[in-house]
């Protein structure tokens, strides 16, 4: 049954975008948003996309606006570079239509010691918490 019943294979990436783009813009593959629009298109995430766009969201009128789906592939880098921003592993301009990245060498380190970008927020947040807690104990 499960040969002939087979459901298709979705791509997990979503989920982890934010840690690929770091390390795509940590290594200078990835310097703006159309560099990375253009590199997710590379991924098994867009083939998907493309083959059913209603399950990431994207309805029939979108796709026949928008048949490479540019403007979705922009909308999710926008949010997974917001994410990598604030937790100071890039630099971004404040161009609205193609914001420039550059890395930080916090955004270096999380890349090459695969730390996520949630890891290093986190890490960030507490580390602030102690030196203000330390300061206050003076």
């Amino acid at each position: 049954r499960m040969l002939t019943h087979q459901a298709p294979i979705q791509s997990q990436f979503e989920k982890n975008l934010p840690n690929s783009l770091n390390a795509e813009i940590a290594m200078g593959n990835v310097t703006n948003e159309k560099e990375a629009a253009d590199w997710l298109q590379y991924t098994y995430m867009f083939v998907r996309m493309y083959k059913t766009p209603q399950v990431y969201g994207i309805t029939q009128a979108d796709f026949d606006a928008d048949p490479t789906l540019e403007k979705f592939r922009r909308k999710i880098i926008g949010v997974a570079a917001d994410d990598i921003y604030r937790a100071k592993l890039i630099r971004k301009d404040n161009v609205k239509h193609n914001p420039n990245y550059n890395s930080t060498d916090l955004g270096r380190v999380a890349a090459k010691f695969y730390c996520t970008w949630q890891t290093v927020a986190t890490f960030c947040s507490k580390d602030k918490f102690s030196v203000g807690l330390h300061e206050n104990m003076d």
